[in-house]
């Protein structure tokens, strides 16, 4: 043996991927890497005894294409003398009728698909053919979406399945490079299959491939895919030790209050909670769930979450509502100032006049913006967002949609529908709960009068 087929049996080795003897599902999808993979632990199973069978899930993203690829995955499972197992879904319906994007919802049918597989076999392993550009790519993707430690420590050599934790997922070509499972797949003569949607230019993946790491190869770090491959080890490990130390935290919830122990503690046991629900650990949804406490949000249609007082997360369902919220508060704006309640914050007020406005400059990120008082008028109309909406941030030349707004400042398509709107009594959109202030509406030296405007959640255990 040699190359690339003597490193992954080393790597099984190592990591303790695969035993003697076992029965072991190979998800393939009949492109390059799995193809790959389908082959060397076929060659190496009459070492082994690896008693191997195929699995491949149809998400009909591309119509004749897709069904091509199952023929060709059936094709060489029988020609290699192995069973094979498939399952297909609509995975564009599916992500409308759940409101998920249509990654995750391929992600979660696939994931379940290959789970049920493996407990019809009899097979504690699913092998994945993850290689390292993969690791690359997704540093970067989870990177520029924001995600924490746990996230940038990206894919292990094992873990466990997230559809059933008793079957362990095992990727043994991890530390293989997309150039050397290419090459053994020319000098050996390995078929496959082209998936089209790889190169399509809207999808993030592809644009890191093909624009952003051949960038960074060239003119920065030519050693990219072991530089992060390093820093995701650093963080892997990090991230071990404070999922360790956040365990130990809440089996000791009872003696020190969720709020009292490390944010980095009540982060992770968040996640952890996200994670046992099937759910993305969205940063933003995260947040709120750790700031609130049995304060209900909204994650899909007719389904909320919310945080008790041990940490732990609950799911409910409830009655369907409509995807834009019409309800709408008209309110007063009296010189005197003010207070009101409107989708879970109190809202105060105050007119202040120009000597003191210097004294109370605007802290939009702890609850705080000043207006021009007349621009806005005495009376305004708070509501959530709804179709047709336009909005001038400050500084933007003109407005533009809010919905477009929204969606490039990154905020989660769940959490749009509970941002609260301030609109004048002309339904001109003045503030954005979270966002920039309106461009017309911004306090200036000419402005003879100021309006202190505050919100804040409003406290679980206030008493009414």
């Amino acid at each position: 043996m040699s190359g690339l087929l003597e490193e992954t049996e080393h790597r099984i080795h190592a990591h303790q991927l695969l035993s003697p003897g076992q029965r072991v599902v190979i998800a393939v999808s009949g492109g390059l890497d799995s193809m790959v993979l389908l082959t060397l632990l076929h060659r190496l199973s009459a070492v082994h005894q690896w008693d191997i069978a195929v699995a491949h899930f149809n998400h009909k993203l591309r119509d004749l294409e897709s069904d091509a690829d199952a023929q060709f995955v059936h094709q060489s499972a029988d020609q290699l003398g192995l069973p094979f197992f498939s399952d297909s879904e609509n995975i564009r319906e599916k992500a409308k009728r759940t409101g998920d994007s249509v990654e995750m919802a391929a992600r979660s049918s696939r994931q379940q698909f290959l789970t049920r597989v493996a407990n019809d076999y009899g097979a504690p392993s699913v092998a994945l053919a993850h290689h390292a550009d993969d690791q690359t790519e997704l540093f970067f993707i989870r990177l520029l979406r924001g995600a924490g430690i746990e996230g940038l420590g990206g894919m292990r050599w094992r873990g466990n399945s997230p559809s059933d934790p008793r079957i362990d997922l095992v990727r043994p070509l991890l530390s293989a490079s997309r150039i050397e499972i290419r090459d053994w797949a020319s000098a050996h003569s390995v078929d496959f299959r082209d998936d089209s949607t790889n190169r399509e230019p809207h999808c993030l993946r592809n644009q890191i491939r093909i624009e952003l790491l051949p960038l960074l190869r060239q003119k920065y770090q030519p050693g990219l895919n072991a530089t992060i491959l390093r820093t995701m080890d650093l963080a892997r490990a990090d991230s071990e030790y404070i999922r360790a130390a956040a365990r130990t935290a809440s089996q000791e919830l009872g003696k020190h209050p969720f709020q009292e122990i490390p944010v980095a503690l009540q982060r992770d046991l968040i996640v952890s909670e996200l994670h046992r629900l099937n759910l993305s650990p969205d940063y933003d949804l995260v947040e709120f769930l750790r700031t609130h406490e049995r304060t209900p949000t909204m994650i899909r249609a007719g389904t909320t979450l919310q945080r008790e007082s041990d940490g732990t997360l609950q799911l409910e369902q409830v009655s369907p509502t409509p995807a834009f919220r019409v309800e709408a508060m008209p309110v007063d704006l009296p010189q005197t100032g003010g207070t009101v309640e409107f989708a879970g914050f109190r809202i105060t007020w105050a007119c202040i006049s120009k000597g003191a406005f210097s004294k109370n400059p605007a802290r939009p990120e702890s609850g705080c913006e000043c207006f021009d008082a007349e621009r806005v008028g005495p009376k305004i109309v708070l509501r959530h967002w709804k179709p047709g909406d336009r909005f001038q941030p400050i500084g933007m030349p003109c407005s533009v949609k809010l919905q477009d707004l929204l969606t490039n400042s990154r905020v989660p398509r769940e959490e749009r529908h509970r941002r609260i709107v301030g609109t004048t009594q002309q339904d001109e959109v003045f503030w954005v709960q979270g966002l920039r202030i309106g461009e017309r509406f911004k306090a200036h030296p000419a402005a003879r009068t100021f309006l202190e405007w505050n919100w804040q959640p409003i406290p679980t255990t206030d008493q009414r």
